[in-house]
């Protein structure tokens, strides 16, 4: 692995390299973790959201039986 050696600028923006960009499958508008091991700083991709869908009447059942639901704590 190459090494490439970038400045951090005013506020703290990186710029990660294309050429490194590439090398792990990322593209413009993809999420990543961010995350400290020391001082060591790992950018990992973050795993995709998936949409759930509910069947309402699930959802109905479940108000119906509200008693056995406990309020978050304030």
């Amino acid at each position: 692995m190459e090494t490439i050696i970038e400045k951090v600028r005013k506020g703290g923006g990186l710029t990660i390299p294309r050429k490194v960009l590439d090398s792990i499958g990322l593209t413009e508008g993809d999420e990543v973790l961010l995350r400290n091991d020391g001082r060591k700083l790992i950018v990992e991709p973050a795993l995709p959201r998936k949409r759930i869908f509910i069947n309402p009447a699930i959802i109905d059942e479940l108000v119906d039986q509200e008693d056995f639901f406990t309020p978050e704590a304030e």
